[in-house]
């Protein structure tokens, strides 16, 4: 626990005194900054002692036995992930890049690469790895020049055992015991989830080709690949390294929160967080622990050995209670719904909880926290619930204080669903013929179809349940969800939310499908709130007619632009919310929404009339 004080109170100090006492501002912080400062810096930023005492808090939770005086002169090596010298050339003064000048850069475009070339100083760009610089020091070499994606290329090769591997680094993982953990494909995966790598890996979990393979010393470049280098390096630094020091940013904040400045120190600030209550357990350690696991760390909620350890670790001591009185339980209920229920201590004043809940929806991706709370009112019990960033209540219930009423109060019911005309209600026009004789998704459905000269669809309406229904405040969920459950031939196209002429809340997503080499299917759900339930609708807009035109008259315009050529169609298909995305088949430029006045009759167009013509109706 000596390094853990040690590191604690230097990282306090350096928050009170660098960073105005708050820890966020250290998410672009430049330790270069440092080289003449003798409590926090050095010469090289990798060596600085606060750089070492954040890396070691970061990641003393992945590697065994790390430590700060480990780290430089041990078994482990900090150092920098993306190295800008390579692409720019040395940084002389804050005045000009010694290789980057020959390329006669805008004024906008230096000042940007001189931004991101601090930024490569900053939390978000420093990692540490075992083997005392063996294998970080190897993206040096000229077959990476620098860059990461390559390098983590190499890596995954490595570590999942192909034939075609770089020597040199699998001897440095081989003879590092530390990396025994990471091999396969899952022993992969969880090494980007434990350096915090998400960015620089696709949909599957496989690194990704992210930059372009120059170098300002590379024969033969012209200016305008240079150029689009750069702007392609700082595209993906600027998003990366911040949400990668956010991360580490939350660890430290939480690690702040509760260990003790010093062992030795008998402070009330330190008696207080040396002890913990069971008030602190069921509504701090429990609700940080929620929201960490809600960033894709779900497992930890259900062991409570992690729970044991992590208090263990920051040094919190239970009183008036045991961790026998703890028990962790999972119930699965109907549908995609499971509760993980903890059993807490016997409560014995208010608002001490002796039941809380996590509510999972695995469908979405969302998750609540609740909690069956003691109060002073005889007979009676407290429901509270995590919500807006705090415990906040529900209400008062005069009930049993079973696991059974609990969850018949935290529960959403399975609801009645309204007798709703959904034809008269939809009054869709004339053009829209309703089918009798289609297979009805459920009872009450009503079917319909619609064509123009180049397309053909086919849409289903019926009412579901609220919990059913997409989450209509949440789009970001909804987007995660369909990124994860797209096939090979299938593309996200947009997510939108809002409110219908009535007022009533709406959600849709359109998904294309490639059916064969010359039809494509665009697929639209949506749900529009109704009398406490959900209208749902299910519509297929099917390419008929002359397919591909819309795709070959945009893609022609494209090029006499100069957006794409058939050398570089990097920008013809992309993802619309996750530019970093790669996928086998995604969005095309033609079927941005500006596009659709151009060809009115295409699905795509169509599907997004009718989804106006919805909104407008309802």
């Amino acid at each position: 626990m000596v390094q853990d004080y040690k590191a604690i109170s230097l990282l306090r100090d350096f928050v009170k005194e660098k960073l105005g006492g708050d820890i966020h501002r250290l998410k672009t912080y430049d330790f270069s900054s440092l080289d003449d400062d003798r409590k926090y810096g050095s010469t090289n930023h990798t060596e600085a002692p606060i750089v070492k005492a954040v890396m070691f808090l970061a990641f003393g939770d992945v590697w065994p036995e790390l430590s700060m005086d480990q780290i430089d002169r041990g078994p482990y090596k900090c150092a920098t992930i993306q190295t800008y010298q390579n692409l720019f050339g040395i940084n002389m003064c804050d005045q000009y890049f010694k290789g980057m000048q020959y390329f006669k850069p805008l004024p906008s475009q230096f000042q940007r690469a001189l931004k991101v070339a601090h930024m490569t100083y900053s939390i978000g760009n420093l990692w540490v790895l075992p083997g005392n610089g063996t294998i970080s020091n190897r993206i040096l070499d000229n077959s990476y020049r620098y860059y990461m994606d390559k390098f983590l290329k190499n890596i995954y090769a490595v570590l999942t055992q192909q034939k075609r591997v770089d020597k040199v680094l699998q001897k440095a993982i081989e003879n590092s015991p530390q990396m025994k953990p990471y091999y396969g494909e899952e022993g992969f995966k969880k090494f980007i989830s434990d350096m915090m790598l998400e960015d620089y890996v696709d949909y599957y979990g496989k690194p990704m080709d992210i930059f372009d393979f120059v170098w300002s010393s590379q024969r033969g470049l012209d200016r305008e690949k240079y150029l689009n280098a750069v702007e392609q390096y700082c595209s993906f630094c600027e998003k990366a390294f911040v949400k990668r020091a956010d991360k580490i940013i939350e660890k430290l904040d939480a690690i702040l929160s509760y260990m003790p400045t010093s062992p030795k120190v008998e402070t009330v600030t330190d008696n207080y967080r040396k002890r913990l209550t069971k008030y602190d357990f069921e509504y701090k350690i429990v609700t940080e622990c929620f929201e960490f696991a809600m960033k894709g760390k779900m497992g930890i909620l259900t062991d409570k050995n992690y729970f044991t350890t992590l208090c263990a670790k920051m040094n919190l001591q239970p009183e008036g209670f045991s961790w026998d009185d703890f028990i962790v339980e999972t119930k699965k209920l109907e549908d995609d719904f499971i509760v993980i229920i903890y059993h807490y201590p016997n409560p014995t004043k208010e608002p001490e909880a002796l039941y809380g809940a996590i509510l999972v929806d695995n469908y979405w991706g969302r998750a609540t926290y609740y909690t069956l709370e003691m109060c002073n009112h005889k007979g009676r019990w407290a429901v509270g619930i995590n919500e807006s960033g705090g415990h906040s209540l529900v209400g008062l219930y005069d009930i049993e204080p079973t696991i059974q009423n609990f969850l018949k109060l935290i529960v959403p019911p399975t609801q009645t669903i309204p007798d709703v005309d959904l034809k008269a209600l939809l009054g869709l026009p004339s053009n829209y013929k309703e089918l009798n004789d289609i297979q009805k998704e459920v009872e009450g459905c009503v079917s319909f179809v619609t064509a123009t000269s180049n397309c053909k669809a086919i849409i289903q309406a019926y009412t579901v349940s609220r919990r059913k229904a997409m989450p209509y405040d949440d789009v970001e969920v909804i987007i995660r969800g369909i990124h994860m459950s797209l096939s090979d031939d299938q593309a996200l196209i947009e997510v939108k939310a809002g409110k219908t002429r009535n007022s009533r809340k709406y959600v849709y997503s359109i998904v294309k499908s490639k059916q064969d080499s010359s039809r494509v299917d665009y697929i639209m759900q949506m749900n529009v709130e109704y009398d406490g339930a959900a209208i749902y609708l299910s519509a297929n807009f099917i390419e008929a007619g002359m397919t591909g035109l819309r795709d070959t008259m945009i893609w022609e315009l494209a090029c006499r632009e100069g957006h794409v050529s058939i050398s570089d169609n990097s920008k013809w298909m992309f993802d619309p919310y996750d530019k970093f995305l790669k996928r086998p088949y995604m969005m095309n430029l033609s079927e941005k929404e500006e596009y659709d006045e151009m060809f009115p009759d295409h699905p795509l167009s169509q599907c997004r009339k009718f989804v106006r013509l919805i909104t407008e109706r309802l």
